[in-house]
């Protein structure tokens, strides 16, 4: 009998371990998105001011798309991070010394020698917009003589940067944009979309108010690693999550299904004559 009750010890006490190893592997594998070591820093992003990319809201919170996704990054990794908002010059220069890890840059910005593109992020179209009734123009060379303001700072490409047709008036704020150009003071306005359209909601502009004049062309934006970071080890975890990210249709719902522009785009769009 002693030998019996031995045996169903031993029996029992294997069962008991391989439920606990299996335990543990099962949490391991959970787990397997995060950090390759619990003693290294939590990563480190930065986001730019600019509206609607990052904000603080008027409940002090911090708010706005790119916080969104980071937050939504964060639960598709189970990763915990630290978030700095600042001016976009800052960001660039976060980036490039190591003092955060990763931001996201629209490409035409990045600085590819200081920094590796972990993955896409978002796609903007950059429009020029003026009041209702003017002329839809098919080349920006059609915009000779005109005053357009952009948000100071801001890069649409040679073909607007490097202009010398039209005057480019540097403005701090889309809304002060819009209120500009609903007022006679400038004749148009360049602008991304997803700014345009999130100022038009905030300031309760009618998309019937304004025409299109001309699309300028699509620009990217990517989240990057700076080559000072010390996560390097998240680079391919973090590229497996945006990747899946897109596949499941985050990135849409955080940057093109807005409600602050979902009534705004289609009418805006049918206005295009």
């Amino acid at each position: 009998m002693r030998c019996i009750l031995i045996v169903c010890y031993f029996v029992l006490f294997a069962l008991v371990s391989h439920a606990e190893e299996t335990a543990v592997n099962n949490g391991r594998q959970i787990d397997s998105s995060e950090s390759t070591s619990a003693n290294l820093p939590r990563p480190k992003f930065a986001t730019s001011t600019v509206k609607p990319w990052g904000l603080i809201d008027e409940n002090g919170q911090e708010d706005g798309l790119l916080v969104h996704f980071e937050r939504e990054l964060s639960l598709e990794t189970g990763i915990a991070y630290e978030h700095y908002l600042q001016p976009y010059p800052r960001v660039l220069y976060s980036l490039t010394s190591g003092a955060v890890d990763f931001a996201v840059i629209f490409d035409s910005h990045a600085p590819k020698e200081l920094a590796v593109r972990v993955g896409d992020v978002v796609t903007t179209e950059i429009i020029v917009v003026a009041k209702r009734g003017a002329k839809r123009h098919h080349s920006i060379e059609d915009l000779v003589g005109m005053q357009i303001g952009h948000i100071r700072g801001s890069k649409y490409g040679p073909l607007f940067d490097d202009a010398t047709h039209f005057t480019r008036v540097p403005i701090n704020r889309m809304r002060q944009g819009l209120a500009m150009l609903l007022n006679g003071r400038i004749e148009a306005m360049a602008s991304t979309d997803q700014s345009l359209y999130w100022s038009m909601d905030k300031m309760e502009v009618d998309a019937s108010r304004l025409t299109k004049v001309i699309s300028i062309g699509e620009t990217t934006g990517g989240l990057y690693m700076s080559n000072k970071s010390q996560r390097p080890d998240l680079l391919p975890i973090y590229r497996k999550a945006l990747q899946r990210m897109e596949a499941k249709g985050t990135m849409a719902r955080i940057f093109y299904q807005q409600d602050a522009w979902a009534s705004i785009k289609q009418p805006f769009e049918t206005n295009i004559q």
